[in-house]
Parts: structure tokens; sequence; C-alpha cells
């Protein structure tokens, strides 16, 4: 079987809105252990990526292929440190989305993926342009639904 790669066609970007929308955790990545620079000293943290679906905005394309209809559902994904140190992103974006504090026992030890699934609001962001024009969506934060929203 060819797996064979061609250049796209060049078009103009749908970003995301910025604003609130429901979306979805869908995917959990654990990227490994990552070294970089911090103040001056190498560390090492482990990180994952992860991916939020936003199931009203959705892409179609022709797969040119099968000359097929296609959709899929637009994301956006993020980098975090795999840690709920008080300075880091990830305390932040969970305690939001669940509305509360983590209690003592699931600082000591949280599953990340008991995420999956479940929705959230997100407000979406966009970056300035950089150096190629390029904008991209950011998700500024995460917040539980409203009752009722489902």
């Amino acid at each position: 079987m060819a797996i064979i790669a061609t250049q796209p066609e060049k078009k103009e970007r749908e970003l995301i809105p910025a604003g609130m929308h429901q979306a979805y955790l869908y995917r959990v990545i654990y990227l490994g252990t990552i070294k970089r620079e911090f103040e001056g000293k190498e560390v090492q943290a482990q990180k994952i990526w992860m991916d939020f679906e936003f199931p009203k905005f959705v892409v179609d394309f022709e797969d040119k292929e099968t000359g097929k209809s296609k959709s899929f559902v637009k994301t956006i994904g993020q980098e975090f440190t795999l840690s709920l140190h008080e300075k880091g992103k990830l305390l932040p974006l969970i305690q939001s989305w669940l509305g509360r504090k983590l209690n003592s026992e699931e600082l000591q030890s949280f599953d990340v993926c008991s995420l999956l699934g479940k929705p959230a609001l997100i407000n979406v962001t966009h970056s300035n342009p950089n150096a190629k024009g390029i904008v991209y969506e950011n998700i500024a934060n995460v917040n539980p639904i409203m009752e009722g929203m489902g």
C-alpha cells in the first residue's frame, strides 16, 4: 500500500470563534519526560497533551482519493506539565473545570484521564498573527458547563 503526501491547496483556515464554547476532552496523550532549561538549569518534566473537541464546529472536505465528503469536529489541544503544583497550568485548569478546589487526597494522585468525555465551557482566544501571519486558537480557561447544558 502506498502512502502518498501531496501539497494542499492554500485556503483560509477557519478558526473557532473567540468566546465561550461547549467542548469535551477527547484525548490525553502522555508525551514522556522532556528536558528543558529553567532558570539557567536543565530540568526534566513529565508532559501531557490534552485535546478538546468542539462539536458545533465541523470542518468538511473532499477526500481526493475517494471523492467522498468527510467531516471532522474542530479541536484545540494544549501541552501541560503533569504536575499539580500551584504555580503550574494544570491545577488551575482542573479546579476551574470542576468548579472546586481539589482535596488533599486528589492533590496527591489525580487521574487526568478521569476527565475524558467530560463536557466543559471553554473560553477560546486567538493569538496575534505569527511571522507567517498565522493565527491560532488558544484555551484561555475551562469552566464547568451550566446546569441544563448537559
